[in-house]
């Protein structure tokens, strides 16, 4: 298993939302220069443009195809991208209506300078559109407060990796994260207290999995994290290892924190996440009646004949727009 990267919760900041300029789409060869590939490609197909213009004279206007050049580069790159595609635009838009004569007159500068408003207007206007389509993207895979993933997405990612897991035969573990007196804690400090806590505490546990790992919280004070090709015993020490950080970092008003784990590990999934949830849950709860900051954990030998049919097949509730939870009893 690869090594966790660990780091000190009190090094942590609570992140913001923020939604930057940056390209939406990426493809091809865009994937490798993301900023400067679609420069590039509105520069060229700018230059094509401005050769059929000139080409084609009065007698045929493509001013739309310099419109929609500057489109594509807005929305395939940066608002500063397009900036400047737009700028080359009505430049050779100028030279080719220039071509022959070079008698640069006042309405044609005026034409030129209010082409050049038009499109800044337009890549304003797609840019604030694109922004949008990221931010609302966003809001929808993840919780507001944290930051982690919803559970959705995490059902959704998680399903990959389940499904991933029973072709491989590899195990997978899911640990599910309670924190303790969590209400007690927004009675006696308030609701702003226990947000804070919330999202201290989510960056901790980020900070602490690896990239392939799932975090998502799931409701509440309750948080689950997907361990793919990891076993009982690499599981555990990186659970240890959060509820350490928590207990020596995390604190509201000199009140020590601490969480309730519950760790399932599955030599062979079962049929959905929801059961999986459901068994790392099982574990959280006989964590909670030993006591505070007990970790708790199991493993699920397998397979059986009805886990190892069902559990090639995708999970096809996680299709519908409002998918019912499967609560499945496992190892009874």
């Amino acid at each position: 298993m690869t090594s966790h990267q660990v780091i000190d919760a009190a090094t942590v900041r609570p992140g913001t939302d923020r939604h930057e300029d940056r390209t939406l789409v990426r493809i091809g060869a865009f994937t490798r220069w993301p900023n400067a590939a679609p420069l590039a490609f509105g520069v060229f197909l700018v230059t094509l443009i401005a050769v059929c213009d000139h080409l084609t004279g009065r007698t045929f206007s493509v001013d739309f195809l310099y419109v929609g050049a500057v489109v594509i580069v807005t929305w395939l790159g940066t608002m500063r991208s397009a900036t400047l595609v737009a700028a080359l635009a009505v430049t050779e838009s100028l030279l080719a209506d220039l071509m022959g004569s070079w008698d640069l007159t006042r309405s044609m500068a005026v034409n030129a300078a209010t082409s050049f408003g038009v499109m800044l207007f337009i890549v304003w206007i797609i840019s604030s559109l694109r922004r949008s389509l990221i931010q609302q993207r966003h809001l929808a895979m993840v919780d507001p407060l944290t930051g982690a993933l919803n559970r959705r997405s995490f059902s959704i990612a998680a399903d990959r990796e389940r499904l991933r897991a029973a072709r491989t035969g590899l195990p997978i573990s899911m640990a599910y994260f309670d924190l303790d007196d969590f209400k007690g804690v927004n009675d006696r400090h308030g609701h702003k207290a226990g947000d804070h806590l919330l999202r201290i505490f989510a960056e901790t546990v980020s900070s602490s999995i690896r990239g392939t790992d799932i975090f998502a919280r799931i409701g509440g004070d309750e948080f689950i994290v997907m361990f793919p090709e990891t076993g009982a015993r690499d599981a555990i020490s990186v659970v240890q290892r959060i509820t350490r950080i928590i207990g020596d970092h995390c604190c509201i008003a000199d009140e020590k924190v601490s969480a309730s784990v519950g760790i399932m590990t599955f030599q062979y999934p079962p049929a959905t996440v929801d059961a999986m949830i459901a068994e790392a849950d099982r574990m959280m709860y006989q964590a909670k009646s030993v006591g505070p900051g007990q970790i708790v954990g199991a493993v699920a030998a397998g397979p059986w004949l009805r886990w190892a049919t069902e559990s090639m097949r995708p999970d096809l509730s996680l299709l519908r727009d409002d998918p019912q939870d499967v609560m499945v009893e496992l190892l009874r």
